[in-house]
């Protein structure tokens, strides 16, 4: 299936877009398997995977809830600053954003999606306007 990123009002560069479609096809194996366990509705709310949000690109976004899943593996310890920065950024506007490690996502899935769950509010566009 093909998912389509938002971008919110803002413009973003193709080149975004592109890594966003590759980031999509080359997921790590915790996005994978947090990816099977959240796709198709099983949320009950749909899930994008790897989607730009004001030129960020987001691992998950469920826009139903406003919500940004980060699954951070090795990557994400070199870029703390960067994550930092997007993070204040996309709360700034509205956003959540809730993060868990690799292993967490590998070996504790049930208590990720729990987590996940206990994080749904309903979010509307107005919410996001800065």
């Amino acid at each position: 299936a093909r998912y389509r990123s938002i971008s919110l009002r803002s413009r973003c560069r193709p080149e975004k877009l592109q890594m966003a479609s590759r980031m999509r096809s080359e997921m790590t194996e915790a996005e994978a398997y947090l990816w099977n366990a959240v796709c198709a509705n099983q949320l009950g709310v749909p899930v994008r995977p790897q989607s730009v949000l004001r030129g960020y690109i987001a691992d998950f976004y469920i826009p139903a809830w406003g919500l940004v899943v980060e699954v951070d593996g090795w990557p994400h310890r070199r870029r703390v600053a960067y994550d930092a920065e997007r993070s204040r950024q996309l709360r700034k506007i509205g956003f959540r954003i809730i993060r868990f490690t690799n292993e967490e996502v590998l070996e504790q899935l049930p208590r990720v999606i729990a987590a996940i769950c206990a994080n749904r509010r309903k979010f509307t566009l107005a919410r996001a306007r800065a």
